[in-house]
């Protein structure tokens, strides 16, 4: 069975990845220390986050330009699908917008190390990202159930 050319690609990205993922790992962990008190200071944790970084954005780049190529390809096979997939993806900023409006800018009691994220945008934004994962949370749970509802209301 002949093997396609984009699991070639796949395959050889993966490999490449992970080869560099180990190489960046044993640096990190052969590379040396040093000891500022009890603490132990790796020599190469930069290389290690600039490598996490790395392989984040490019996730994310990816996974945007596979969704937006999809969108594209779903708006000229079915439509219908595709708008349904937008508009979904409109509610979500909604969601994003009308959390971030609702959220409060009353300053917290910190300590002097965390008083730097005592302003009004970090507040608004934690409270936008807590009101978010709230409204996705019960709109998750009214899908189990009227999926559930449906599917015993279609078996009859």
């Amino acid at each position: 069975m002949a093997v396609s050319k984009i699991r070639k690609v796949s395959s050889w990205t993966l490999m490449a990845l992970v080869g560099i993922s180990i190489v960046v790992l044993l640096l990190f962990f052969l590379g040396g220390y040093t000891m500022e008190g009890s603490m132990k200071i790796y020599n190469n944790t930069d290389i290690l986050l600039y490598w996490t970084y790395a392989i984040f954005f490019i996730t994310a780049i990816v996974a945007v330009a596979f969704s937006v190529s999809g969108l594209i390809r779903s708006f000229q096979t079915n439509a219908k699908k595709a708008t349904v997939s937008v508009v979904s993806v409109l509610l979500l900023v909604a969601v994003f917008g009308i959390s971030y409006a609702v959220g409060s800018t009353a300053k917290l009691p910190l300590n002097a190390d965390a008083a730097v994220y005592n302003n009004d945008v970090t507040l608004k934004l934690a409270d936008m990202w807590l009101y978010t994962i709230y409204t996705m949370f019960v709109l998750v749970i009214i899908a189990l159930i009227w999926g559930a509802i449906r599917k015993n209301l279609l078996k009859k």
